[in-house]
């Protein structure tokens, strides 16, 4: 790892967008590998990677290849029974769409106190009253945990198919920095086969042009449903 960086070198700081190739593995071996394609992108603070992870990329200077391993149940927390919750119906009508529907296996995002990371919830269970039970606990990494609340298997986490979909553009674009704005709404989650992997499908258009900026809508499905909603890209228009 490289420790000393030139003051010429762009560093990574809380809140920078990255452009990245990542390697994620564990004792049964990859779990997320992008070397073999397109690097990915995200922004530290946003909640797409664990604290844990977060806290390892900040101070690395521009282009640092480097490794490090997270003891077992820092990258993402220790399975806890408490973590199973029930959110009324009124809350989640305030946090999102008030007609929305939740079935099994939904997988909901929810956004931190403080308004600046989110956190994701598997629906377990939906009462008469439209109450909700969430499990909290980490589930995209590992087949045991999620198939124990009674999903098919591993989810990719909302947050890496958020990722995955706006590097469609970012070739077109030619300067990630020209994004200026991203959101989602996460609708459905997209298992992953320990074998196959998942195909995803990204659709991008210009939805609205302004003096400054476009905005461009994405369309972001797996086997035939609709995984992200509300997908929309803000980017400051070409000079």
């Amino acid at each position: 790892m490289i420790s000393n960086a030139s003051p010429s070198v762009p560093t990574v700081q809380p809140g920078s967008f990255l452009t990245l190739h990542y390697r994620l593995a564990g004792p049964s071996g990859d779990v997320i590998n992008t070397f073999g394609d397109k690097p990915a992108t995200l922004s530290l603070g946003a909640g797409e990677l664990s604290p844990a992870m977060e806290q390892r990329l900040l101070g690395l200077p521009e282009g640092t290849r480097t490794t490090f391993e997270l003891p077992a149940g820092e990258a993402f927390g220790e399975r806890n029974p408490d973590m199973q919750q029930w959110v009324a119906r009124r809350l989640l009508a305030e946090l999102g769409d008030p007609d929305e529907q939740y079935t099994l296996g939904d997988v909901v995002q929810f956004p931190t106190p403080d308004g600046t990371g989110s956190y994701a919830g598997v629906v377990l269970e939906v009462r008469d009253d439209g109450a909700v039970r969430f499990d909290f606990n980490p589930i995209h990494y590992n087949d045991a945990i999620a198939e124990r609340v009674g999903l098919p298997g591993v989810l990719a986490h909302g947050m890496l198919t958020m990722g995955l979909a706006v590097e469609t553009i970012v070739e077109w674009l030619g300067d990630s920095g020209r994004i200026l704005e991203y959101g989602v709404r996460f609708t459905r989650p997209v298992v992953v086969d320990t074998d196959a992997g998942a195909d995803v499908q990204v659709v991008a258009k210009v939805g609205a042009v302004d003096d400054d900026a476009l905005r461009i809508d994405l369309t972001v499905s797996h086997e035939g449903t609709t995984v992200l909603g509300k997908a929309q890209v803000r980017v400051r228009a070409a000079s």
